[in-house]
């Protein structure tokens, strides 16, 4: 799954957006694997070189030519940022780095990419 970047003018650097699906492998050296029965959002510092879309060590990664994640940041289940939106809200990745926050508007994009990556399934009409 390609991600999508985030150039967030009001911390003024770039986040990596991932969306990791059940299945899929994730966290530092991809040494985890999702084994929730929904997708995880990830969210990364894309200044910094720290975690490869690649699994093994970040030395190996970077031999393979892996693509650059980032400086990872946090994770979400999709549900929950999905719940979300109707609040029209900034996301606070980590309270203890005052950059690392998404606007309102990048949230408003990240939930428009959300719906073209990971559309949700329409309710089933039971007919007559």
């Amino acid at each position: 799954m390609s991600p999508t970047y985030i150039s967030d003018a009001a911390c003024g650097f770039p986040f990596l957006v991932r969306l990791v699906r059940t299945g899929e492998r994730h966290g530092a050296e991809m040494c985890l694997t999702n084994r929730h029965d929904e997708s995880l959002v990830e969210f990364y510092d894309a200044r910094y070189p720290h975690s490869y879309d690649f699994v093994g060590t970040k030395e190996a990664a970077i031999a393979a030519n892996a693509p650059v994640l980032g400086q990872y940041i946090a994770s979400y289940r999709l549900s929950t940022l999905r719940e979300s939106r109707h609040h029209h809200a900034g996301l606070c990745l980590h309270g203890g780095v005052p950059g690392w926050l998404i606007s309102p508007s990048s949230m408003a994009h990240i939930h428009d990419w959300l719906d073209t990556v990971a559309p949700t399934t329409p309710a089933i009409i039971q007919g007559a």
